[in-house]
């Protein structure tokens, strides 16, 4: 049986390990289409999850993408980019999938607004009335 200070030490090292990852995070992608629109005034949408390892909405999933949100932030900023002119776009069309998507979208919308509040969700919805009423709250 492990000791309880040496489980400890593995969760300090497991969390210095996933900061390190976390700061190495690859934005220049994502920099050099932002650098292709210079000068035109455009919003984005920012498509799909960020892929982040751990499983979704977990406190460490919660954790890395409050990070990787945060760094996104920084870069666009950096290249003139708004708030006013980004939205992440997660999923499109959430209600065709069904209730599992629609649910994840809320989760991701949370998670948005805890990281900054000011950061858009695109959204177009689809489903019936009660799956938009659910949306809405993200």
């Amino acid at each position: 049986m492990i000791e309880n200070s040496k489980i400890e030490l593995l969760k300090i090292k497991a969390k210095e390990i996933r900061e390190d990852v976390l700061k190495s995070i690859d934005f220049s992608e994502l920099q050099n289409i932002v650098k292709r629109f210079e000068g035109h005034d455009v919003i984005f949408l920012l498509n799909g999850f960020p892929a982040i390892k751990s499983e979704f909405a977990t406190e460490t999933y919660k954790h890395d993408f409050s990070t990787y949100i945060k760094q996104m932030a920084d870069v666009l900023t950096t290249l003139g980019i708004d708030k006013n002119h980004y939205a992440l776009y997660p999923i499109d069309e959430p209600g065709v999938h069904g209730w599992d998507y629609v649910n994840k979208l809320i989760d991701f919308g949370t998670m948005v607004r805890a990281t900054d509040p000011d950061v858009m969700i695109y959204m177009d919805g689809y489903g019936e009335l009660p799956m938009f009423e659910a949306m809405s709250k993200c």
